[in-house]
């Protein structure tokens, strides 16, 4: 699932910068659109609720790809075009090592 959410459900600065940046993009959509978000809750016959969408919108609810790919469709365009323009943030697990030595590579200080 993308998520937009941190660990444990607090998120860091950076997944919140993207998820702004994804609510405005789906904003964006919907305005060129016409439509209000109880617009988008009629035209769907309820499938997208009013409350998520804006949810989603403001970036206070993370969206799945599958959910994603969904409103895409709805909205009748590439789910590319739903994405921000910057990447999500990359996050490592912990103990990952970023740096690492060249294969046959030898410490400083062995002896």
């Amino acid at each position: 699932m993308l998520s937009v959410s941190g660990n444990n459900g607090h998120e860091s600065g950076d997944s919140r910068d993207y998820a702004r940046a994804l609510g405005s993009k789906l904003r964006a959509i919907r305005a060129q659109q016409h439509l209000s978000l109880h617009g988008v809750e009629r035209k769907s016959g309820g499938r997208w609720k009013a409350v998520v969408v804006g949810s989603y919108e403001r970036g206070d609810r993370a969206v799945s790809v599958q959910r994603l790919a969904e409103l895409a469709e709805f909205y009748g365009v590439p789910v590319g075009e739903l994405l921000p323009d910057e990447q999500p943030p990359m996050s490592t697990a912990p103990g990952a090592v970023e740096d690492r030595a060249e294969p046959g590579a030898v410490a400083d200080d062995a002896a």
